[in-house]
């Protein structure tokens, strides 16, 4: 892959993960071949480098960073409380 070729392919990688998972996936370029790959709550950090390990993006340095909202923290609490504290 040419170098020039791959901001255009990461981008088409976020943007087809995203459709996929429903969550907005942002590319951001770091230096030289580094990417990061960022999005807030949604897929596993495995699921995504699943799908980007299956893609063509040779000599890319790619790494995801997947932040948790303060909702899905509230709701991990929840789940994991002892079913009396709920009632």
């Amino acid at each position: 892959m040419s170098g020039s070729d791959r901001p255009r392919r990461i981008r088409a990688l976020a943007q087809t993960l995203s459709a996929r998972t429903q969550t907005e996936i942002r590319p951001t370029y770091d230096t030289g071949a580094r990417w990061y790959l960022e999005w807030t709550d949604g897929p596993t950090p495995a699921a995504v480098r699943a799908a980007v390990d299956a893609t063509d993006l040779a000599g890319a340095e790619i790494r995801l960073y997947r932040t948790l909202s303060a909702r899905a923290v509230a709701v991990g609490a929840v789940r994991l409380a002892p079913v009396s504290w709920l009632f």
